[in-house]
């Protein structure tokens, strides 16, 4: 979470911190609004940055196995959150078969989704439309999956008109795993109803 235009702005992480622990989420935002509290905080933990070292490159794998399929890829750089924005837009309207990084927002919700794929059916954006697919170390499912693939899907509704039917995690095996969307949603919606109060 952070300020932006004076009000604070969530990602999904955050969603996860508060269905994991309301405390955490609580610490969170009391650091947020007193930056002294960080002086406070645990030191990053090694294990954790190799993990998530180790992610990255799951991802970048994935990502070149597109690529070297043929697929049109954009790749969203490392730039501000409303370039970022527009870029993921026009790739969006591009119709390219594969966004990765996009940049996607709703309310005072933002986040970057590791990949957005291309799939037939109607939407705003003309006779196909985005589904939300992303990369985790793990080799099972785990609850929270669902709960910030729900919180993309919903931001990229706005964008292309209609909800995803499916979402899908790549495991650390490279298995995919697709969710319907609506059996994951309104859990997603109750939760983010209470976070909101949370905060």
């Amino acid at each position: 979470m952070y300020f932006k235009n004076k009000s604070i702005f969530f990602s999904p992480s955050d969603l996860i911190t508060f269905m994991d622990s309301t405390f955490s989420s609580h610490m969170e935002r009391y650091r947020l609004q007193d930056s002294n509290q960080a002086d406070l905080m645990d030191p990053i933990d090694p294990l954790l940055k190799n993990l998530q070292t180790k992610g990255l490159e799951h991802e970048n794998l994935f990502l070149q196995s597109f690529i070297s399929k043929g697929k049109k890829v954009v790749n969203i750089e490392n730039i501000n959150a409303k370039d970022k924005l527009t870029e993921t837009k026009k790739a969006l309207h591009d119709g390219v078969d594969v966004i990765a990084q996009g940049y996607l927002e709703l309310d005072n919700f933002g986040g970057v989704a590791d990949f957005l794929i291309k799939v037939p059916g109607a939407s705003l954006l003309g006779n196909y439309h985005y589904e939300v697919w992303d990369t985790k170390l793990s080799k099972k499912m785990k609850p929270y999956f669902a709960i910030q693939l729900c919180c993309y899907a919903e931001m990229l509704e706005i964008e292309q008109g209609i909800l995803p039917e499916k979402v899908a995690i790549v495991l650390g095996d490279n298995k995919i795993k697709h969710l319907r969307v609506k059996d994951y949603f309104s859990y997603y919606c109750n939760l983010k109803s209470t976070f909101m109060s949370f905060h």
